[in-house]
């Protein structure tokens, strides 16, 4: 994950925006962390299921890379499915998944 993506989710936790599970956005005004990238994005209006905004997400946020799980659970994907994975199965908060997948900050 790029800068840009790990901005988007700490903003998202800042600002106190609910976390969806297991949906893209819920109708509590929640969304899931790929569906803070797609906001984010621009995309959200688009995601509902759409492969070509899943592969513009993967792009626009540098998310190809092939990633083993973080939690040791043995799950490995490319990082657009591992965001899903960590906050839908895991249960992991915006801030957790940005500082696990995005660039470390530099002081």
């Amino acid at each position: 994950m790029n800068e840009r993506g790990r901005d988007a989710l700490i903003q998202a936790a800042l600002a106190g925006r609910p976390q969806a599970i297991g949906h893209i956005y819920d109708r509590q005004h929640g969304h899931c962390a790929l569906g803070i990238l797609a906001d984010d994005a621009g995309l959200l209006d688009k995601m509902m299921p759409d492969l070509v905004s899943i592969a513009s997400l993967a792009t626009i946020y540098d998310l190809a890379g092939l990633r083993p799980c973080p939690t040791g659970c043995g799950y490995r994907a490319i990082e657009v499915d591992l965001i899903a994975h960590l906050n839908d199965q895991h249960h992991w908060d915006f801030l957790s998944i940005a500082h696990k997948l995005g660039p470390e900050v530099e002081a």
